[in-house]
């Protein structure tokens, strides 16, 4: 079996996982994150556009429901924004395969590592200027720690490919 064949498995055991945690929490709110195992690609992001495109379209309608309903930082690369309690507080779901040493090829952070921390950073500068009375809580959370062993998550946090 090839992409298709194992990709189509995967994609049904990830909905009949997704089904049944809200069939077990119902009304709860339910915020997946994207985990090493959840793409065929053990512990790297998709590898080519086309790929990553049907990765995480597919897996954006098993976890929002509908195609439509995916936020568009998902479909780009596996991380989005929620916000909950009336807006007082934001969850950052954020997709930490990208900074895994795996994706890197021993050449620096990845392009979609980069692209998610100027994301990130977006999302805490637009609402910094808050006022006090209207302060949100902000929850980051990622399936594993960012790069495949300590070693590395320092390496791929500490390097700053922008200047």
């Amino acid at each position: 079996g090839g992409f298709n064949y194992k990709w189509a498995i995967l994609r049904e055991v990830l909905a009949n996982t997704t089904k049944i945690i809200e069939r077990t929490f119902p009304g709860v709110p339910v915020l997946p994150l994207i985990g090493d195992t959840d793409n065929i690609f053990y512990w790297h992001i998709p590898d080519t556009a086309a790929i990553k495109g049907q990765v995480y379209s597919d897996i954006g309608e098993v976890f929002f429901g509908s195609r439509s309903a995916i936020p568009p930082s998902f479909s780009e690369g596996g991380y989005y924004r929620k916000d909950l309690v009336g807006g007082k507080m934001t969850i950052l779901a954020l997709n930490s395969i990208a900074w895994n040493a795996r994706n890197e090829m021993g050449i620096g952070p990845s392009r979609d590592s980069i692209r998610q921390l100027d994301w990130l950073e977006k999302q805490l500068k637009d609402n910094a200027a808050l006022k006090e009375n209207d302060r949100k809580v902000f929850v980051l959370a990622m399936h594993i720690p960012p790069g495949l062993s300590y070693d590395a998550s320092l390496t791929n946090l500490t390097q700053d490919e922008k200047t």
